[in-house]
């Protein structure tokens, strides 16, 4: 593993139009440990198609002692389809332990990057807490578009918001199949102010166990993924990813789930031209999934 970086400047920086540079890896020796700057990896200035994958960002080499200064990654001035983690668990970085952002994508043109795979406000476990600062754990503001948060991220224990998404034309971004749960403000917030084009929430109205199902309204069109939580119902959360399905044009969907597996249901929904809603309100079940085989007997 290599050596901790520690200076109040950005740890790594990748910048005026720099492309396809890997920052970390998953074979021994490749994985980074940088914290204690204003940013761990700096990515700005058109900077394009780089990769940030299966480092420690944020925290000490044990990745569950945070040493932050400010944010973890900053994704910032037209900085364009980069990628934060990867498509296996195993190029997941740990982004937690920071004093401000866990991640920062900011500013027009900043487009079409994606965060996969990552703790965000956990420990290398996935468990313990170990939230960034007293902000979001994921901020996408001011202008930034067609940002995609996952899927499986885990993006947690924050004081503030899990995400944050902030602005009038920071549109298009799109949330989804992630693991959200226990941020004090919100666990998906979008600001009121046009945000991904003012996209509300669905609504989660039943359940139904024979098949396992849930169905609501939405916006017409819409994709609606539907999550799980055992609790408390507010701010709702997703804690579990159950499926997804997509709404009729009169807005109704239904959506197959393998099983409930707690008893607060919420769901969000994503429209290709707006973005990913904030989580509906939480609808509480009383309905229980069944798993070991039923014998009936006269």
């Amino acid at each position: 593993m290599a050596k901790a970086v520690k200076r109040k400047v950005a740890g790594l920086e990748i910048e005026l139009g720099a492309a396809s540079t890997t920052i970390g890896g998953t074979t021994s020796g490749e994985c980074n440990v940088i914290a204690a700057n204003d940013a761990a990896v700096a990515i700005r200035s058109g900077a394009h198609n780089n990769t940030v994958s299966a480092n420690l960002l944020g925290t000490d080499a044990s990745g569950k002692v945070g040493l932050g200064v400010g944010v973890g990654v900053l994704i910032s001035d037209a900085a364009h389809d980069n990628t934060i983690g990867g498509a296996t668990v195993a190029e997941r970085n740990v982004i937690s332990g920071n004093d401000a952002f866990g991640i920062r994508i900011n500013g027009s043109g900043t487009n079409g990057n994606q965060v996969s795979r990552n703790y965000v406000g956990v420990d290398i476990t996935g468990t313990g807490a170990l939230p960034n600062g007293t902000m979001s754990g994921i901020r996408i503001e001011n202008s930034a578009q067609s940002n995609t948060i996952g899927p499986g991220n885990i993006i947690a224990y924050h004081n503030a918001e899990g995400i944050y998404i902030y602005g009038v034309d920071t549109d298009f971004n799109v949330i989804t199949q992630n693991r959200i749960f226990s941020n004090t403000i919100m666990n998906i917030a979008v600001a009121a102010d046009g945000a991904n084009e003012g996209i509300l929430p669905p609504t989660v109205d039943s359940v139904s166990l024979s098949p396992h199902s849930v169905s609501g309204t939405s916006c017409s069109n819409c994709t609606i993924e539907v999550f799980t939580s055992p609790g408390p119902s507010y701010p709702p959360a997703g804690r579990t990813f159950l499926g997804a399905g997509v709404a009729d044009g009169s807005g109704n969907w239904t959506v197959m789930t393998p099983g409930l597996h707690g008893p607060y249901l919420t769901a969000t929904a994503t429209h290709a031209s707006m973005g990913t809603s904030r989580f509906s309100y939480a609808l509480f079940t009383t309905i229980q999934s069944l798993y070991l085989p039923l014998i009936l007997r006269n």
